[in-house]
C-alpha cells in the first residue's frame, strides 16, 4: 500500500512539471515583437511612398521642361508620318479581312462577326422569334435598324436567306394610310403591287414569295440592317 502511495505521488509530480513547462512556452511563443521591428516596418512602408512621389514628381518635371518633344510626337502620329501609319495599316486589314476583293478604289466593305455583307450593306438574321416591336428595338441595340428594302435584287438576296416569314422594317401608317419603312419612306408599290392597306396592328413582313403583313404581335424571326464599315 504504501508503495503505491509513494508511486501516486511521483506521478503526479511529473505531470505538475510537464504543465509548467508547457505554459512557458506557450508565453514564450506569445511574446510581443521588438520595437525595433515595428519601428523598420514603418520605415520601408515610408520610403516606398517616397519612391512614388518622387517617380511621379520627375515625370511631370521632364514634360514641363521638354514640352516641344511631346508636341512634335503627337504631330508625327497626326500628321504625314500618322497617315502613312494608318494607311499602312488598313492596307494589312484589306489583305486579311476582305475575302471578296478590294473596289476599284481599292477598298473593301467589312461587317462584324455573324453579319452578312451585301454589297456596302450589312444584314444579321436572327435565330429567335419575338413580335415587331421587340425585334425593332433588339435591332437598335445592335446599332441598326430593322431592314429597309429599296430595289428588288435586294429583296431577293434576303429571301434566298430565310425560311419563313421574317419581320423587316415597314408598317401600316393610319395617319397617310399607306405603307411606310421605319425611315419615313414611302413603300415602293412596285414591290408590292398586290399588297392592300392593313389596319394599324399590322406590321410588314418578307417571305419567300414576296413581301406581307401580319400582325404586329405575332412572333417571328426578323432582319437588322445597317451600314458596313469602308477601310
Amino acid at each position: 500500500m504504501d508503495a503505491a502511495v509513494v508511486y501516486a505521488d511521483i506521478k503526479l509530480l511529473e505531470g505538475s512539471s510537464s504543465r509548467r513547462n508547457l505554459d512557458a512556452v506557450q508565453q514564450s511563443d506569445h511574446q510581443p515583437c521588438p520595437r525595433w521591428h515595428w519601428i523598420a516596418l514603418w520605415v520601408g512602408w515610408a520610403g516606398n511612398i517616397v519612391l512614388v512621389v518622387a517617380v511621379i514628381v520627375m515625370g511631370v518635371w521632364v514634360v514641363k521642361k521638354n514640352p516641344h518633344n511631346f508636341d512634335s510626337h503627337r504631330y508625327n502620329l497626326t500628321g504625314s508620318e500618322g497617315g502613312k501609319a494608318q494607311e499602312d495599316f488598313r492596307s494589312v486589314l484589306r489583305e486579311q479581312m476582305c475575302e471578296a476583293g478590294l473596289t476599284e478604289n481599292r477598298r473593301c466593305n467589312l461587317c462584324p462577326v455573324t453579319w452578312l455583307l451585301h454589297q456596302d450593306t450589312c444584314y444579321w438574321f436572327s435565330e429567335l422569334i419575338q413580335p415587331w416591336k421587340k425585334s425593332k428595338d433588339d435591332c437598335m441595340e445592335k446599332k441598326s435598324r430593322l431592314a429597309v428594302i429599296y430595289s428588288q435584287e435586294q429583296m431577293e438576296f434576303l429571301q434566298q436567306k430565310i425560311q419563313k416569314e421574317t419581320w423587316i422594317g415597314f408598317l401600316a401608317d393610319v395617319r397617310v394610310k399607306k405603307w411606310v419603312w421605319i425611315n419615313g419612306s414611302l413603300l415602293n408599290q412596285t414591290l408590292l403591287p398586290r399588297m392592300h392597306q392593313q389596319h394599324s396592328s399590322s406590321c410588314g413582313a418578307l417571305t419567300k414569295s414576296g413581301l406581307s403583313s401580319d400582325m404586329c404581335s405575332t412572333d417571328l424571326h426578323w432582319i437588322c440592317q445597317k451600314a458596313s464599315t469602308i477601310i
